[in-house]
């Protein structure tokens, strides 16, 4: 949105040369002419002539809009399948990105993978770019979580069990074929962090609200090194969620692929990843501990084997709240517990 300018200086002779190339500068700048004068070391009372016209969207009539969308069900909350876990991170805003970090083992695919389940089931356009593994393991895996049976990913099971397994592809075949739309495979070819822009662009274009690549630290570089490429990618991630109202979920692992302990400075790659991400999530696997959780009915005592760290939450209050999961090998399912509390 543009903004025109009438430019009436006021004569300075000793300073006509800066004048004049800072109003070229701002012929077709929506910054307002004043900072773009300081920006460049002009004296402020040269442009005490500008007469700014006011912009045909006010600042009012944007949120009245952005109210009426709320009102339509066109601005919404998307919900992860975790009561707790959506009220406090807030995570699925329109416009947001988030990092869901968790060390190898810790189950962080099946858990989106199980989300995907999930956001199938209430209709919300969602797709990932699954970086490692082909289109039969993640089908596999879908199918074992959505059946309850875990030895669909078992050679040897199905091996045992040929007829059973045949029959439950054939009953789901419908969940199949919708299901497997919302998987995609990198072309290894041309694979980099550049094509993978360009593929979120296309998936928002398509109408996806939530799209989720797993994991972020295998994209090579594209034309930038190192760092500046990693910083240049974030960045045009949450220009591509703002734009155009999605949720971006980047999968990545700490430092190194260690077990360290969970916090924004052990997160692999560049430290623009956890500056620019609006919610960082972290997934811990250990042995079972016995401890306090708040359930929706009051306090309680329970036994979980995860813990869902929020390391930030920019949209929710739960920065700094741990929540306790547990992972079941039947089904290759998480099943929220509550948040930890002290005591």
């Amino acid at each position: 949105m543009g903004i025109d300018y009438t430019i009436t200086p006021v004569p300075n002779p000793t300073n006509q040369n800066a004048l004049q190339s800072t109003e070229q500068i701002c012929k077709n700048c929506s910054v307002n002419l004043l900072e773009q004068a300081h920006l460049r070391g002009c004296p402020s009372f040269l442009f005490a002539g500008i007469k700014e016209e006011k912009p045909s969207l006010t600042a009012s009539h944007l949120l009245n809009k952005r109210l009426d969308l709320i009102k339509q069900g066109k601005y919404a909350e998307i919900s992860f399948s975790f009561k707790a876990l959506t009220k406090i991170t807030k995570a699925l805003y329109p416009g947001t990105v988030t990092l869901f970090c968790g060390a190898p083992g810790s189950c962080k695919s099946l858990f989106l993978l199980q989300q995907l389940n999930h956001w199938h089931d209430i209709a919300v356009p969602a797709c990932i770019l699954a970086i490692e593994g082909d289109m039969e393991h993640h089908m596999m895996r879908a199918l074992a979580q959505r059946t309850l049976t875990t030895g669909l990913t078992e050679i040897e099971w199905i091996d045992a069990n040929y007829e059973e397994a045949a029959k439950i592809l054939e009953d789901c075949e419908i969940f199949t074929d919708e299901f497997a739309q919302t998987i995609h495979l990198p072309d290894k070819k041309l694979f980099n962090l550049d094509t993978t822009v360009a593929w979120v662009i296309e998936m928002a274009q398509d109408g996806k609200r939530i799209i989720v690549i797993d994991p972020v630290t295998k994209i090579p570089n594209g034309a930038a090194q190192g760092w500046t490429a990693e910083a240049n990618f974030i960045n045009q991630m949450e220009e591509v969620a703002t734009k155009y109202g999605i949720s971006i979920i980047l999968v990545t692992h700490p430092k190194n692929g260690l077990a360290l302990k969970p916090s924004m400075e052990s997160l692999a790659g560049s430290a623009a990843y956890s500056r620019f991400s609006h919610t960082i999530l972290w997934l811990e696997a250990h042995d079972e501990i016995t401890g306090n959780v708040q359930l929706a009915t009051g306090p309680d005592r329970v036994t979980y084997n995860r813990t869902l760290h929020t390391l930030k939450a920019r949209n929710g209050n739960g920065q700094g709240v741990a929540d306790a999961f547990n992972f079941s090998i039947e089904g290759l399912l998480m099943t929220e517990c509550g948040p930890i509390t002290k005591k």
